[in-house]
């Protein structure tokens, strides 16, 4: 089994009020790391045409996460706070009466050359009303137009949040109203209301670092940034994490966000590690990641797409030996599950038991 590697770089002191974290045009990780390392190309290369990397687990089925029976009347009513996974990185939080929606992807990605393998749960027709629609960083299976743009016809009032930079695209994309945050910066979407409205506070969204880059195309490498986002209103907060590989950046984010109740982190799309590692973090390294930000760990970002190496299954099954000697607790959900903060979830995900491995 895999190990979590220490970050690169110890984080200085001074570095919340380092930003805008951009060299010239392009913008930089919280570390100061670029990515793509140099020679990116040869690297993908050596990776599509070398040998496949074996899975961890001998037993991990290649199979995508069936979607649970989601009761759409249950989550047309609002709610306190809960959480809803709809596949990869798309989460509907519902907090104090408002409705983000992260990532929203709800069909194939890059122009169909990715197909989903486990259909979403709802459709972009039956969602609750959105108040706020967060997009992590631009990369296609995180940025996808068609769904975007749907969302847009569908709640015209709806608030799209990005990171710096992207404020254009969504705007020439998508439409307004459109609001773009730089790491350490917040928006608040407004007081409690529905269930919670009696209760003093409003709701916010923060944009956090992540550990990643951006581009959709040949000439934009870095030039827009990435970001995770916390959620938060009086009922608690939830960590997004969008896309990112493990480093200092979550030990800025615990000491800047303090008491999270859970962390949507992602568990996918981590083999092979030399190439992955400092992008994509593995189950290991999100549970790590959990116990830094002293949330409960949610996770996401497997089981939908085929992206890298690893068995379909393999990224849950691991992080489920990988959360008992962490000390870190951890509520997996099937696409379309929901957990809710008082502590009870429906759409729980189990492996399989004594089912042979398809054949690979």
């Amino acid at each position: 089994m895999s190990t979590v590697d220490p970050p690169d770089a110890t984080l200085p002191a001074s570095v919340l009020a380092a930003g805008p974290w951009q060299e010239g045009r392009r913008f930089v990780n919280l570390d100061g790391r670029r990515l793509p390392p140099p020679g990116g190309l040869v690297r993908l290369l050596r990776w599509r045409l070398g040998r496949r990397a074996a899975p961890e687990l001998p037993d991990a089925m290649d199979a995508p996460a069936q979607p649970a029976v989601v009761d759409l009347s249950a989550l047309a009513r609002p709610s306190g706070f809960e959480v809803t996974w709809l596949g990869h990185a798309s989460c509907l939080i519902r907090m104090d009466g408002w409705t983000v929606l992260t990532d929203p992807v709800f069909g194939p990605v890059a122009f169909g050359a990715v197909r989903r393998l486990a259909p979403a749960p709802v459709a972009i027709a039956d969602l609750p009303p959105i108040d706020a629609v967060c997009v992590s960083h631009n990369h296609y299976d995180h940025c996808d137009r068609p769904s975007l743009r749907a969302l847009r016809t569908r709640f015209p009032q709806a608030l799209f949040v990005g990171p710096a930079g992207m404020h254009p695209w969504l705007t020439r994309n998508v439409g307004g109203p459109v609001v773009c945050l730089p790491w350490f910066e917040s928006h608040g979407l407004g007081a409690a209301r529905g269930p919670s409205a009696g209760i003093d506070g409003a709701v916010e969204i923060r944009a956090v670092p992540a550990q990643h880059w951006s581009t959709r195309g040949p000439h934009d490498l870095c030039r827009t940034h990435w970001c995770g986002f916390v959620v938060r209103g009086p009922s608690g907060g939830v960590y997004f994490a969008g896309d990112t590989g493990f480093g200092p950046h979550f030990e800025a984010i615990a000491a800047d966000q303090p008491d999270l109740d859970a962390a949507l982190l992602p568990i996918g799309a981590y083999a092979p590690r030399w190439f992955m590692r400092d992008q994509h973090m593995g189950p290991q390294e999100a549970t790590e990641a959990a116990r830094i930000l002293g949330a409960r760990l949610l996770p996401i970002h497997w089981g939908t797409y085929r992206l890298t190496d690893e068995p379909l299954d393999e990224p849950p099954r691991l992080a489920a030996r990988a959360v008992g000697p962490a000390g870190v607790a951890m509520t997996t959900l099937r696409p379309g599950g929901t957990w809710r903060s008082k502590g009870d979830a429906t759409g729980r995900w189990h492996a399989p038991q004594d089912e042979p491995p398809p054949a690979r």
